[in-house]
């Protein structure tokens, strides 16, 4: 993943092992094992919002002549098309599903939460909430990118503003229960505070450059930081937030080489696979279930998500090569 000109190499690796985690959280449903064992994946979607907004920051600083329309535009036309053409085919495809008994009602289609909620499936509310995202924050990015005096003062009161977020988003919605199709409101109170804390990130990294040998044991201290946090006894409620701010942290200091070929292939299409594989967990359950294969071992479940991140792999990886179509998993 770049930063302007700059690659950074260690996001690579996050977003790889960070949509292996979406699929694993959306398949272990059926085995108590699988269920236990995603605890680590609650920092997937974490990494994701303070890498996004990591690098929306980091464009800002670069290119501080660029104004709200044209940032906004940028954004816009990367998240907004794929977004309503996946919400389409998923509710196309529910529509079918629901369709099979002969004489079934017609589905019921919320639309408005499937427009501005991203409520046709139950992972595009993601994709609705960076676009919210972006709105309610681009005031601050592009002081930021332009005030070249402040961005210290701005990046500690950014993050002591994520920080507090996270806290308040926990606690609020521990209470609160909603429809699936609206599940962006309760989301979007545990993950905002993420997005202060990715341009406080970025922010840090500008005003304060680090030599080699610093870069080296920051990162290595923020590793030894994500491995106490996820093999400790901290509450597992408690462990993305840290979890995923020392995984960043490490990745945006590390000094080292490339990562390798299928690391760089997956995070390449991680944007696809968010959006498409749904279709593939589902459908997999949907199979097992109508042909009486239990799903509640460690093995079937494990079987169910390798399967349809594979599949959700293979299927962007070809829309990737195909000309045209690039900009839907990408």
């Amino acid at each position: 993943m770049t930063a302007g000109a700059e690659r950074i190499e260690g996001f690579d690796l996050l977003r790889a092992a960070a949509i292996f985690g979406v699929v694993w959280i959306h398949g272990c449903d059926t085995s108590v094992w699988a269920l236990r064992a995603s605890g680590l994946a609650g920092a997937a979607v974490p990494l994701f919002v303070l890498a996004s907004f990591f690098l929306m920051q980091h464009a800002a600083l670069r290119h501080p002549e660029e104004g709200a329309g044209a940032v906004l535009r940028k954004r816009l036309a990367r998240l907004l098309p794929p977004y309503l053409f996946w919400s389409a085919a998923y509710v196309v495809v529910r529509a079918a599903k629901h369709a099979v008994p002969a004489g079934a009602a017609p589905l019921d289609v919320d639309w408005p939460a499937v427009v501005l909620l991203g409520g046709a499936s139950y992972q595009l509310y993601f994709i609705a909430a960076l676009m919210y995202w972006s709105g309610l924050f681009l005031p601050a990015i592009l002081w930021c990118g332009r005030c070249a005096r402040g961005r210290g003062m701005a990046a500690w009161a950014l993050a002591a503003a994520g920080l507090a977020l996270l806290w308040a988003g926990q606690r609020i919605a521990a209470d609160l229960e909603l429809a699936p199709a609206h599940s962006l409101f309760v989301h979007a109170l545990g993950l905002t505070g993420f997005v202060p804390l990715g341009l406080a990130l970025a922010l840090g990294r500008w005003r304060w450059p680090l030599d080699a040998p610093r870069r080296r044991a920051l990162s290595a201290a923020a590793a030894v930081v994500a491995a106490a946090v996820a093999f400790g006894p901290l509450p597992s409620a408690w462990r993305p937030a840290p979890l995923a701010l020392a995984l960043t942290v490490w990745a945006i200091y590390r000094d080292g080489g490339p990562m390798p070929e299928w690391v760089r292939r997956i995070s390449t299409v991680s944007y696809g696979i968010f959006f498409v594989h749904g279709f593939f967990v589902e459908g997999l359950q949907t199979i097992a279930g109508a042909a009486g294969w239990p799903l509640d071992s460690a093995f079937a479940a494990v079987a169910v998500i390798g399967l349809a991140f594979g599949a959700s792999w293979a299927t962007c990886a070809a829309l990737y090569r195909a000309p045209g179509l690039r900009k839907w998993v990408s």
